[in-house]
């Protein structure tokens, strides 16, 4: 009967929390309408509104389906509960559908959680599907000037979302594995089961997907940088930055490649040397390198070696300017 009590008091008590929200929300809806219909802005409410919604719904979709495929072949692992009943220990087989829907309820509950973080970026994504080339190319890369204030900031959004959920997925494949017995630590060693150690590897692999496709955006994004004297590409970013990224890249997928390719071996030593080669590339090629040829080449000839950047940068804000 006590333990009756307190689901039943779980059940109200989460009805209430639930009801509250729903009614703080519709509140703060309605005085948001009448706040914009009163100044004549009413449509670019539910514009606003309804794009929120629409970002926040594809983007938990896709956050949904990641975890639940994620979690529910975790879940595998989970096989019995042992139960002692005297001097008994009891070995009972959890059954599959329990299995499903806890998968599916946690899967639910981190959509939820990483949807509204998406959802704040609804102005990014509605101004991209109105789009417009401008008239105007960069000179670096040769891409049109539209790429940069449109696409590259949503691609920036998706990469970011996919290498948090990457990372979010290791972490939590990690914690369950230890849990269920898929991972043991031992004599100061882990060893994992074959099934779990494929599971977490194969992560591993599109995480190094990933992250080539995040060194590919910070090419781009040379545009932005305040390394030189002047704001944008300097010599440096041009000259030690751009092969620097481009060698990154190239490591990435390599490293995607081997991983794969452990995966499907069932050894994965190849997987932890790319892993640590890409480590020290980054250190290199992202600090060391640029940073000694800012040192020893541009910085003793500064001028001469910024020069063209320098009247880029003031032609392009003429340009601008009109």
């Amino acid at each position: 009967m006590g333990r009756l009590n307190r689901r039943l008091a779980i059940i109200l008590g989460g009805a209430v929390l639930l009801a509250l929200i729903v009614v703080g929300t519709v509140v703060d809806t309605i005085v948001d309408v009448l706040w914009f219909g009163e100044l004549g802005y009413e449509d670019v409410y539910w514009t606003a509104l309804k794009a929120r919604l629409v970002v926040r719904l594809v983007a938990g979709a896709v956050i949904f389906l990641f975890f639940f495929v994620n979690l529910r072949l975790a879940a595998s692992s989970f096989g019995s509960i042992r139960r002692r009943i005297s001097n008994i220990e009891i070995h009972e087989e959890i059954p599959g559908k329990w299995l499903t829907l806890t998968a599916l309820a946690a899967a639910a509950f981190l959509a939820f959680l990483f949807s509204a973080a998406v959802s704040g970026h609804w102005l990014d994504v509605l101004v991209w599907t109105k789009r417009q080339p401008f008239d105007l190319v960069e000179p670096l890369f040769s891409r049109n000037v539209s790429f940069y204030v449109f696409t590259l900031p949503l691609l920036r959004l998706a990469q970011n979302l996919a290498f948090l959920l990457l990372v979010a997925a290791l972490v939590i494949l990690g914690v369950l594995y230890v849990t269920s017995g898929g991972l043991e630590i031992s004599e100061n060693r882990i060893r994992f089961r074959a099934g779990p150690l494929r599971h977490v590897v194969a992560n591993l692999a599109l995480l190094f997907l990933v992250l080539a496709w995040g060194y590919r955006l910070d090419l781009y994004e040379l545009l932005f940088s305040s390394r030189g004297i002047v704001y944008g590409a300097s010599y440096t970013d041009a000259h030690a930055q751009v092969l620097g990224y481009r060698v990154l890249v190239a490591l990435s997928l390599a490293g995607f490649g081997v991983t794969v390719y452990d995966v499907v071996r069932g050894r994965y030593g190849l997987a932890l040397t790319a892993f640590g080669a890409l480590i020290i590339g980054a250190i290199v090629f992202k600090g060391l390198y640029p940073g000694a040829v800012q040192q020893f080449e541009v910085e003793p000839n500064e001028i001469d070696k910024e020069a063209p950047y320098i009247a880029r940068n003031i032609a392009y804000t003429r340009h601008a300017y009109d």
